[in-house]
């Protein structure tokens, strides 16, 4: 009786170390106006996910200049305490009836930056639908990549073409 007891502890403490949350961040950005970029992001907690979202990271690979206009949704906050915005932004919900349940999205998420679209790192903080307390357990990723406008593919495309007829031309 005693191994089975140590055996069963083992196995839902180690289920419960590989539980995390299923998290997909959606990015968008536009502008720049007057300078700035305005980034968007929106949080879908998988309906397979075991845990709750209460908190979001995010970290550009460039560095962030000119830091204004950060918006979160209701029932969340920005984390203002010794942040270094220079490098990362971080929002939590305020209260676990806030959290990100399985099968939901919140968007909400932006700011501005003069910073320029590159790829940005996430993470997405998981909490105990039961006690919303944070397992620390963390979905993470990357997302908002650089995305040429048209007038690029327009460019690449007439760049293209004219190689091809050049190569073509010198066949004949």
């Amino acid at each position: 009786m005693k191994y089975h007891l140590i055996i069963l502890i083992f196995g839902i403490s180690t289920c419960l170390a590989v539980a995390q949350p299923i998290a997909t961040v959606t990015g968008t950005y536009s502008g720049p106006v007057g300078g700035l970029y305005t980034y968007s992001y929106s949080i879908t907690n998988d309906t397979t996910s075991p845990e709750n979202i209460w908190e979001f990271w995010v970290y550009p690979t460039v560095p962030f200049t000119n830091v204004s206009q950060i918006t979160d949704p209701s029932g969340w906050v920005i984390w203002d305490y010794f942040t270094d915005w220079s490098s990362f932004i971080q929002w939590f919900s305020i209260d676990p009836s806030y959290d990100i349940t399985p099968g939901i999205s919140l968007s909400g998420f932006s700011y501005q930056s003069a910073g320029p679209p590159g790829t940005i790192s996430y993470d997405a903080g998981g909490s105990d639908p039961t006690t919303g307390w944070s397992t620390g357990n963390y979905a993470s990723g990357t997302t908002v990549g650089a995305t040429p406008e048209p007038a690029t593919f327009l460019f690449l495309l007439t760049g293209v073409s004219g190689v091809l007829v050049h190569l073509r031309r010198k066949r004949s």
